[in-house]
């Protein structure tokens, strides 16, 4: 069985800024731009000619000497009023959205766009026209709205197409590219990165080619190609310094710098930020100063100079909300609710959290991901340290009490025997006084003499008791610390187990890949697991379990490691067919590894497990279970909510000894896309809760997945863990919980 790769969605922080229209470019920009300002100065009469040129010159320079654009872009724009030259005011006045658009006032850029298509359409250009609707189409991306910028890039490409603009076509393409690149289809937005890139060669376009090996740069990226996308970006970025394209060295520089900040070359990356945000400023660009103060504050951030993350991520949130940028609104949000966090500010990471989540929900709807800051937990620890320290004070308290109680019955007897004192002084007083009464005095004295040997005796005991209690509690000090010395070991050694544990399990960027929707929702009873699940690909297969060892804790994790080690050696190293194959070799091998024969009285440790292949090319899947079942959930594609659950049971027996050992059945099932696939072990449905105390039941767990069947499935998994811990309340977790949900797209 053997399993294709796929690629994960990765969501991008920056990517190139989209194309505007470029005309063919033989020469350098700086020799293009030179000749047109010698024109300018040669050619100064006041008719048509110096408007094309005046407009010419405003576009030319726009990525370098931003001044320039709106001084000729300005002077275009009146001079075709004296003239009444329409096509020349339509392009003045595109010339003027792209000054806007430059130093990111959006809502003025977009303006002057719609009037210049607006003008274009009138005179039916249609040059005019694919250029602006080119340039509200990069509007729209800059607002989050991919697809009304898709379907104004599209009716941009279609006019480039009619009027045979190659140049255009190549913008278009590259465009297109970056809004695949955005919906996470790498293979699609590459295509088209690529044709971009050949159609710039042909032309002899070095500005187009220039931007072509940054976008194609951040595909490697995503790709984790390293040195291919810095390839590309080094490439890119001498281009741009020999035509003096500053806007694309900026935009090289933050690519560069999150290309480094991932491979934790955090120097590299913090030069190339400095010298973006240095030009940033430099061309008043704000949006490009707020990408450049992230990027900043997202390396201060990883290196943990919570302050330096906290100051360059506030100044960039700043920026973007003067500038109304979302996406810039939204990273840096995160940023600032992470180190306010960390910095103590819990109220304003919260705040900052909020906005977060709400510019994640209004950019992509599909992508809703609750992010908490961590301050409950922090809580709870501040609570079970003084709980702790309670318990300590309390157990010093009771030994101080005994000691107190000791201390009462000595001076008890050190006031008796004062009193002794006092009647004998009383009784010698009367002997002395009455002379008549010496023989009854004397037999008096002696009593008390006998009384006093009778206390002093007595005494001595309590001393004696007193000096045994004190050593008593300096033992039950001793074994008190003994104690916590072991707990603190013994609980060292799990937590160590733990990370021993989670390093066997499926890394989780493996499982991204092969599994785009999915998720798995793992909480050990304790601090190992008796649970685990196993992932993997094998040739036109992916492989997907989910088993319950015998026990949980430290036994149950030692059972699972073994599970896992076993199904590895059997998928790579066996001629395993059938998935009810996968589990009697598994049976076969834990019998042997455990010495069981099966005899009675022998202990029987094992484990239920489900256990799927999935044919990744026709969808049929192959499913065997012991004691675990697997669940379907089908929606009808017609009717959303008509919704139907398809469960394949398993055997009765489970993957171990047992008094009668039954072979297991293999199950063929068709698959369809969109169908979602569940696999659990019993942790979940068995759990004690709820107002009557009792188990939350297997037809409650299937009426919520059916409930929730229009939710994403990381929303599921968050669903799921809530409706846990509300029926769990204040009661113990009695078992290892593991739900995997896998939607097929």
């Amino acid at each position: 069985m053997v399993f294709r790769k796929q690629v994960n969605m990765i969501k991008r922080v920056l990517i190139l800024t989209l194309l505007f229209y470029l005309p063919l470019t033989i020469f350098t920009q700086n020799k293009a731009v030179d000749s047109l300002e010698t024109l300018l100065l040669n050619h100064t009469d006041t008719d048509t000619n110096r408007v094309n040129i005046l407009n010419k010159a405003a576009y030319k320079l726009f990525s370098s000497d931003l001044n320039k654009t709106l001084l000729y872009a300005s002077e275009a724009d009146s001079l075709s009023d004296i003239l009444n030259y329409k096509k020349g005011k339509a392009e003045s006045i595109r010339m003027l959205g792209i000054y806007y658009d430059e130093i990111s006032d959006y809502t003025k850029a977009m303006e002057y766009y719609q009037e210049a298509l607006k003008r274009f359409t009138e005179i039916g250009d249609k040059t005019g026209m694919a250029n602006s609707f080119n340039n509200i189409g990069i509007m729209y991306r800059v607002m989050g709205d991919n697809p009304r910028s898709m379907e104004y890039f599209q009716k941009a490409f279609k006019l480039y197409e009619e009027t045979n603009d190659k140049n255009g076509m190549a913008n278009s393409n590259n465009n297109i590219g970056i809004i695949f690149h955005d919906q996470g289809d790498l293979v699609k937005a590459l295509e088209y990165y690529q044709n971009s890139f050949r159609i710039s060669e042909e032309l002899g376009d070095i500005s187009g080619i220039s931007n072509s090996y940054i976008n194609i740069g951040i595909i490697y990226q995503e790709q984790k190609d390293y040195l291919q996308a810095i390839e590309c970006f080094q490439k890119s970025l001498k281009i741009a310094e020999e035509i003096g394209d500053k806007t694309n060295i900026i935009l090289i520089c933050i690519n560069a710098g999150l290309l480094y900040s991932k491979m934790e070359i955090y120097q590299k990356a913090t030069e190339y930020f400095q010298r973006g945000l240095k030009l940033s400023v430099e061309m008043g660009s704000k949006s490009l100063q707020g990408w450049n103060n992230f990027g900043l504050g997202s390396i201060s951030l990883k290196q943990n100079k919570i302050e330096d993350a906290y100051r360059y991520s506030k100044i960039a949130f700043d920026i973007a909300t003067e500038i109304g940028e979302v996406e810039i609104i939204k990273v840096n949000s995160e940023i600032l609710a992470k180190s306010c966090a960390a910095m103590g500010k819990f109220q304003e990471a919260y705040d900052y959290q909020l906005i977060f989540k709400s510019m994640s929900d209004s950019i992509k709807n599909e992508e809703i991901t609750r992010k908490t800051i961590g301050l409950e937990y922090e809580f709870r620890y501040e609570r079970e340290k003084e709980v702790a320290k309670a318990e300590q004070e309390k157990i010093e308290a009771i030994h101080k009490e005994e000691l107190k109680h000791q201390k009462k019955i000595r001076n008890y007897f050190i006031i008796g025997f004062t009193l002794v004192l006092v009647l004998l002084a009383l009784v010698l007083f009367n002997f002395i006084q009455k002379r008549k009464s010496n023989r009854l005095l004397s037999a008096q004295k002696k009593e008390i003499e006998e009384k006093n040997e009778e206390l002093t005796q007595l005494n001595e005991e309590i001393r004696a008791q007193n000096d045994h209690l004190e050593k008593i509690y300096a033992e039950i000090t001793e074994q008190k610390e003994l104690i916590e010395k072991s707990h603190h070991q013994i609980t060292e050694s799990i937590n160590y187990a733990k990370l021993i544990q989670n390093a066997v399990l499926p890394n989780k960027e493996i499982v991204s890949l092969l599994l785009p929707e999915h998720f798995i929702l793992f909480k050990p009873c304790e601090i190992v697991s008796g649970d685990f699940y196993f992932i993997t690909q094998l040739k036109q297969y992916t492989l997907i379990a989910a088993a319950d060892c015998t026990g949980h804790g430290v036994p149950g994790a030692f059972m699972s490691m073994l599970g896992i080690a076993f199904l590895n050696e059997i998928v790579r190293h066996s001629e395993i067919k059938t998935s009810a194959q996968v589990l009697t070799e598994l049976r076969n091998k834990i019998k042997q590894s455990l010495q069981q024969s099966g005899e009675k009285g022998e202990q029987r440790d094992g484990m239920d497990i489900a256990f799927c292949a999935i044919n990744i090319d026709t969808l049929e899947m192959s499913f065997a279970g012991a004691h675990n079942p697997c669940w379907i959930v089908r929606v009808d594609e017609t009717k959303t909510e008509k919704k139907q659950l398809i469960i394949i049971d398993a055997d009765k027996t489970p993957v171990g000894v047992s008094t009668v050992e039954k072979p297991f059945t293999d199950y063929r099932f068709q698959l369809q896309k969109g169908d979602t696939l569940y696999l659990f072990t019993d942790g979940y449905h068995t759990q004690f809760g709820g107002e009557k105390k009792e188990k939350y039941q297997i037809k409650r767990l299937q009426t919520k997945l059916l409930q929730i069947q229009d939710k994403r499935l990381p929303v599921q998994k968050e669903i799921l863990e809530s409706e846990f811990f509300a029926w769990k309340g204040d009661n113990v977790q009695t078992d290892d919980v593991l739900v995997i949900g896998v939607k097929l797209i």
